[in-house]
């Protein structure tokens, strides 16, 4: 009996062990104007209904090229975007995490010949620096393809728009990463959603990043 008694307190310790050990998820959701903090809120309340210990960083730079990111190698809101993330790990005491994914919401800003013709190398570059950064095998990432407003009003600027898209679509399949299209979203401009449909937007892309992953 003793030594049963002895077994289960082990046993038990270990278990208690381990678990204080246990490695947290980490998300990052990045962007410019659209990966609003409501994007992001959408994102994390799906997250956290799956695991209630998942840590979302969020941080989005408005209206900036992915060149401000990345090119011909890191930029200033890269560099940003990296210490919002140590900063928050250091604020949140996690001694164990690991980056298991990554939500992005930009484009808008490259829906120009040049930039968009370059939109592809720069992000590789980009996603290349992260996972060198925090030295993964891969990053799960779930790319919001970029839509102008439907409204007839806006139609003379779908033309660029699309050279982004496509960009984005060969993106995703070069790289194997989710591509959620937004052109369903109500905007209430050229570009950019109504509130309540950031949050539906950033809920239906964790909801199938869950279904992919």
């Amino acid at each position: 009996m003793k030594q049963l008694f002895l077994f289960i307190l082990i046993s038990l310790l270990i278990m208690s062990c381990n678990f204080s050990h246990n490695t947290t998820e980490v998300y990052l959701c990045f962007g410019q104007s659209n990966a609003h903090e409501m994007w992001a809120d959408g994102i994390r309340e799906v997250l956290t209904e799956y695991d209630p210990s998942i840590v979302v960083i969020h941080q989005k730079h408005p209206g900036d090229s992915i060149t401000q990111w990345y090119n011909d190698g890191i930029q200033n809101n890269l560099i940003e975007d990296i210490a919002k993330v140590e900063s928050s790990i250091e604020e949140q005491n996690l001694e164990k995490y690991r980056i298991a994914g990554l939500f992005w919401f930009q484009g808008e800003a490259d829906d120009k010949p040049d930039l968009a013709a370059q939109y592809n190398e720069r992000f590789i570059g980009l996603y290349t620096y992260l996972k060198n950064y925090f030295d993964l095998d891969e990053l799960p990432t779930e790319i919001a393809q970029v839509q102008i407003n439907q409204a007839e009003e806006y139609a003379a600027s779908q033309a660029n728009m699309d050279l982004i898209r496509a960009e984005q679509a060969k993106l995703a399949q070069e790289l194997g990463l989710i591509l959620h299209d937004t052109t369903d979203y109500n905007r209430r401009d050229l570009y950019h959603l109504w509130a309540s449909h950031f949050t539906l937007c950033g809920k239906d892309m964790a909801e199938k990043f869950l279904n992919n992953y």
